[in-house]
């Protein structure tokens, strides 16, 4: 939602499904970076350093900084709400419906916290 709304505000195209199994035609400058970042820091993988520095080459380090705590924000707010098994409201779930079916959110552990 949150990429789909900014892209929109910014008058740039994007590829949602590019961020779900190695599909990485999205059209967001430094996009392979930013994706190969996110999964190596969100799978705690072994090639989270060159992936950092990878992202730092394209972006520069404030961007990465940028980057950095944009991860770790959502980090923390989808451990939040799984931590308390906060539902998505009605309004949401409704929302999200397609995008979470085209990425295969739903099949994900977590989603038996949110989707109840």
């Amino acid at each position: 939602m949150l990429l789909r709304e900014s892209s929109q505000a910014i008058g740039e195209g994007y590829n949602e499904a590019s961020v779900m199994g190695g599909q990485h035609q999205h059209g967001v400058a430094a996009g392979d970076e930013l994706v190969a970042f996110g999964e190596a820091l969100t799978l705690g993988s072994a090639n989270l350093v060159d992936a950092r520095d990878r992202l730092k080459a394209q972006i520069g380090g404030a961007g990465f900084v940028q980057a950095a705590g944009i991860a770790a924000i959502f980090n923390g707010l989808v451990r939040t709400a799984d931590s308390t098994g906060i539902p998505l409201d009605d309004n949401m779930r409704d929302a999200t419906e397609q995008v979470r079916a085209t990425l295969g959110i739903n099949d994900f552990a977590g989603a038996r916290n949110t989707l109840g």
